[in-house]
């Protein structure tokens, strides 16, 4: 009886662990990977409207200068913008420092003329 028992657990074992295995080794197969990838470059590709395969030198360099110009022209407005939040902090700091020493040379005024 145990060993009708460990010969069912072992013929189960096969069938649920093993067999399997052997279908998704199929599904991996390299050739229809690079179908359905081929397959799926081809949509994407077709979504972005991305040039035909005939890509030239020079769409290729209109590509790169105007990218160019896109990142020049963002680092252009974020600088801007850090600029006028230093400045801004700058001031805000300034004030801040002036008022501070103006409140503290008050106060010393105010206790030598007590004195």
């Amino acid at each position: 009886m145990c060993r009708l028992i460990y010969l069912l657990f072992l013929f189960s074992f096969f069938l649920v662990f093993i067999f399997p295995k052997g279908n998704v080794a199929h599904k991996d197969n390299p050739r229809v990977g690079r179908k359905m990838a081929f397959l799926f470059a081809q949509t994407e590709l077709h979504e972005i409207n991305v040039a035909n395969p005939p890509y030239t030198v020079f769409n290729f360099a209109t590509e790169a200068a105007s990218m160019y110009d896109m990142v020049e022209d963002e680092t252009k407005i974020l600088h801007k913008k850090a600029m006028r939040r230093f400045r801004q902090d700058l001031g805000e700091k300034k004030d801040r420092a002036s008022k501070l020493l103006s409140d503290v040379l008050r106060r010393s005024l105010h206790f030598f003329q007590h004195e």
